[in-house]
């Protein structure tokens, strides 16, 4: 319908209490006001509506004929809806000959089953926790809840009406498994399928499917449930397992590589006194490099280690002072400065373990002091973040790293330095969560990288305070160097 005659139809019809249909002379749709719409909708037969009076069947076309005919003519078709209920179509139909259009009231009788009925079903399935599908034997969805929409990234009610083959549209499935699983739906069985869908997030959904046809229902029943928090914590027992076996294999092979090498440099020191002066250089580079080998093999033991520790109540501050203390020197050579700032009137109390803490000080100060250019300074903060949170900041204005760098800053043996083991972030790491505490790096390039640690505080009644301390400075600003 165009021009003058669709504005006055829809003006006339769009609002009207009947079912209003106009066809062309071939029997296709050309107008049809809101009540069909909404009716076609509620009876869920908008898919079969469609399909018959836009396809030339025989009975259509007998109809059209002969209304074209005689002028009018009554037709009534029956139809089976997505709930597979019979639904029954009166027309009633009118020639308008000036026109060439065929004018038609259409009545709706009652399903034999309540439309009201099937809409309680949706708010029941609506309700569970997975996700719920409904199809028919002939493999059209008939309905699905939320939660199913919410797991598949469908939006509201997309996937009703369409082939259940749809249902796989946005997942990742074996090829395999989805014969198989079809196999199983046709032999009467319970089947299920693992899938993998990655959400707009670009976080990965593990989800299982699993299917049945229920013939009380006459249909297929499918549920979906979220699995990725469990698959997550299976990876991640089977990955801990996995470190689990090669620290108990780390021990053994680093005492096999350090007994040679501790023959390997003996060697060297005896053939040094029996050779020129001019080669002696050469000597110097092995014995260097055979102690960084021997550093690796000792922070890797460190790292193997079994975590049982004793913990006690600590005085936080006294162990970074004393930490800065003893890379004093270091940082002398570097011509760097390490500034120490905290609020003097705090009381900065930890329950933990003073060696791995004060390990994973050392090497995080000393990461720290490597990475500033000559003259440049470290700043160390320490202040509680709220009552149970401790925040120690480790800040330097060195060279910064690359987004690449900062994702890889806690891998093994990542390194940004020529000499670096890449070892040392590990360990940091490592006591951070011994200790139920988190880490997080900041970085700029050519500005400078922040280390931010937060650990949790515990009360200190009935507990004695153990002080590292050294000394006692009386200004909340403290310079070390």
């Amino acid at each position: 319908m165009k021009g003058e005659l669709s504005h006055i139809v829809d003006s006339l019809f769009k609002q009207a209490s009947e079912h209003l249909v106009i066809f062309d002379c071939t029997g296709k749709i050309k107008y049809m006001n809101d009540k069909v719409v909404d009716t076609l909708e509620q009876l869920n037969i908008q898919t079969s509506f469609f399909e018959f009076t836009q396809n030339n069947h025989a009975e259509w076309h007998t109809f059209i004929t002969k209304v074209t005919r005689d002028a009018t003519a009554s037709y009534k078709l029956d139809l089976i809806n997505d709930f597979q209920q019979h639904v029954s179509i009166n027309f009633l139909g009118y020639y308008i000959a000036d026109r060439q259009f065929i004018f038609c009231i259409i009545n709706f009788n009652k399903v034999k089953k309540p439309i009201h009925e099937m809409q309680q079903n949706h708010q029941l399935i609506n309700g569970l926790p997975n996700g719920v599908i409904l199809t028919s034997k002939a493999g059209k969805i008939i309905a699905t809840n939320q939660r199913a929409l919410q797991l598949l990234g469908f939006e509201n009610r997309q996937l009703e009406r369409r082939n259940y083959d749809l249902l796989f549209e946005n997942c990742y499935v074996d090829p395999k498994a989805i014969i198989q699983y079809y196999r199983m739906i046709s032999n009467n069985e319970l089947a299920t399928i693992l899938v993998k869908r990655i959400g707009n997030d670009e976080q990965v959904y593990y989800l299982d499917i699993s299917s049945k046809i229920d013939e009380k229902l006459n249909m297929l029943v499918t549920t979906i449930t979220d699995q990725t928090e469990k698959i997550g914590l299976l990876e991640m027992v089977n990955h801990q397992k996995s470190l689990a076996t090669v620290g108990q294999n780390v021990a053994s092979i680093i005492h096999e590589i350090r007994n040679p090498m501790t023959a390997i440099q003996g060697f060297i020191q005896m053939i040094k006194s029996n050779v020129e002066e001019q080669v002696n250089p050469y000597f110097q580079i092995v014995e260097t490099e055979l102690q960084r080998i021997d550093e690796m093999l000792v922070e890797l033991l460190t790292i193997s280690k079994p975590k049982k520790y004793d913990y006690h109540l600590l005085e936080f501050k006294g162990l970074i002072e004393q930490a800065i203390t003893l890379l004093q020197l270091k940082a002398l050579e570097a011509n760097a400065t390490i500034i120490f700032e905290y609020d003097d009137n705090a009381s900065y109390l930890i329950k933990g373990n003073y060696n791995r803490l004060k390990q994973m000080l050392i090497n995080l100060l000393k990461n720290s002091i490597e990475a500033v250019e000559t003259g440049g300074s470290i700043i160390v903060r320490l202040h509680y973040t709220n009552a149970s949170t401790l925040r120690l900041i480790v800040e330097d204005k060195g060279k910064g790293m690359s987004e690449e760098q900062i994702a890889n800053a806690f891998q093994s043996f990542f390194s940004t330095k020529d000499t670096g083991t890449g070892l040392g972030l590990v360990l940091v790491q490592t006591v951070v969560e011994e200790h139920q505490g988190s880490i997080s790096v900041e970085s700029q390039q050519a500005v400078g990288t922040r280390f931010i640690i937060d650990l949790n505080v515990l009360a200190n009644e009935g507990h004695p305070v153990i002080s590292y301390s050294t000394y006692s400075p009386k200004q909340n600003l403290r310079t070390s160097m």
